[in-house]
């Protein structure tokens, strides 16, 4: 979504994928994720050849999503925290939205709309 002039060139790709801790896909290291991904971005792209992948990296995070119960609504956090001048705003906030940029940024503003008053 940026020009790739501000990275030297480059093109920068984020590649999700949300899977259950017990998935060894979320437990595999970066040379295996990148051949795994590399046929399906040549689905995307026939062009596309892996040596143009100068650099990949992987990260884990096994709690991302907020498991949302029958009464969730009555659980979510206020903005406010008890150290004054700290304010919470996470995707745990995004209720009834699951996650997404721009659920966050609705959120920002949000926050930004309660500050002001």
């Amino acid at each position: 979504m940026r020009d790739p002039e501000e990275y030297s060139g480059r093109r920068i790709i984020y590649l999700g994928n949300y899977r259950p801790m017990s998935d060894p896909i979320f437990t595999a290291d970066v040379e295996a994720l990148t051949s795994l991904v590399a046929p399906f971005l040549a689905r995307i792209n026939p062009a596309f050849d892996p040596s143009w992948v100068r650099e990949a990296w992987e990260f884990g995070a096994p709690f991302a999503q907020a498991i949302v119960t029958a009464d969730y609504r009555h659980h979510i956090p206020p903005f406010e925290t008890p150290i004054p001048g700290l304010y919470v705003a996470n995707m745990f906030q995004v209720y009834p939205h699951d996650r997404g940029q721009n659920y966050s940024i609705k959120l920002a503003e949000r926050l930004a709309v309660h500050l002001a008053s």
